[in-house]
């Protein structure tokens, strides 16, 4: 059955089909409501499917009673079947944009995993047969087993490396490390030394650079009274006074120093392993401040 439509409907319809059909005799608007009913209706018999309407249009005819070519019916299905594929493609950028956001987070991780990379020493360089080569010769107290990876027996070294450093640090000081921040400007002071103090230095960095620069401080308990000597043989020199004769009479590669570190250190008692351990510090605490150049063979010698 059909609805009733009102006649400024029918009106618009009209005048939309003698436009797009340029009928001849167009249809009256002026015409009652009846007859141009009528008329529309006999227009809309005319239409091809290629003709175009307006959405008022196509639904104005099939309210009539009066089938469309192409009409209300085939949109919305045109339109349910655009909603079911655009459904389709939705959950298929959710799961892109969700595979761009691993990708992001992994990029994190790896850069945060660069940064946490630490900076390698002697032992890196060592392949199984020099690594085993190395306890051997420092007598470590290092048992090596077959499913130990070279990692592993690097790791072992360090830890004894670390142990023996640790215990005679423990034994081991200087007059430095009863002074405070005021007393040790003034010993730079007094002693004229090349050592410049700024705010963010801790007491420890500006120890460290007294040692590194001109060290005179001697082991606790061995160091002579003001104006007095030492009742027994002459004090041994801390590892930072031996580096720095070593620095003094002209420096040397990496393998030098630490030979002369080994050597003049506790007449030799020290394990190798400590030596290059405090050769590699004293030159990374140097390098750090700006003392210290190297050649293009690897010599390393104080700055003037």
């Amino acid at each position: 059955m059909a609805k009733k439509i009102d006649i400024e409907d029918l009106k618009a319809v009209a005048g939309e089909l003698n436009e797009l059909m340029d009928l001849d005799p167009a249809i009256k608007l002026t015409q009652g409501k009846d007859d141009l009913e009528k008329d529309v209706i006999k227009a809309g018999k005319l239409l091809e499917p290629g003709d175009e309407l307006s959405k008022k249009a196509t639904a104005c005819l099939t309210a009539l009673g009066f089938e469309v070519p192409g009409g209300t019916e085939e949109e919305e299905e045109e339109e349910v079947e655009e909603k079911k594929a655009a459904l389709k493609r939705k959950p298929k950028g959710k799961a892109k944009a969700k595979e761009v956001e691993e990708e992001e987070e992994e990029e994190v991780i790896e850069e945060e995993a660069e940064e946490e990379v630490i900076e390698g020493d002697e032992f890196d360089d060592m392949d199984r047969a020099a690594l085993k080569k190395y306890i051997a010769t420092n007598s470590l107290d290092v048992k090596v087993f077959k499913g130990d990876t070279d990692d592993a027996i690097r790791d072992k070294i360090r830890e004894v490396a670390d142990v023996e450093v640790e215990e005679e640090e423990e034994n081991t000081g200087d007059e430095f490390d009863e002074m405070d921040r005021s007393a040790l400007k003034k010993y730079i002071a007094s002693n004229s030394l090349d050592v410049k103090v700024f705010k963010g230095d801790s007491d420890d960095a500006i120890r460290d650079k007294i040692r590194a620069t001109t060290p005179k401080a001697s082991k606790k308990g061995g160091s002579p009274k003001r104006g007095g000597k030492a009742k027994n043989a002459t004090p041994e020199k801390t590892r930072a006074e031996v580096f720095n004769d070593l620095m003094k009479e002209g420096g040397g590669t990496r393998d030098e120093l630490i030979a002369g570190m080994h050597k003049n250190y506790k007449g030799g008692e020290s394990s190798e392993a400590e030596a290059q351990f405090q050769v590699g510090l004293f030159l990374r605490l140097l390098d750090t401040m700006g003392y210290v150049k190297t050649d293009k063979d690897g010599k390393y010698s104080l700055k003037k």
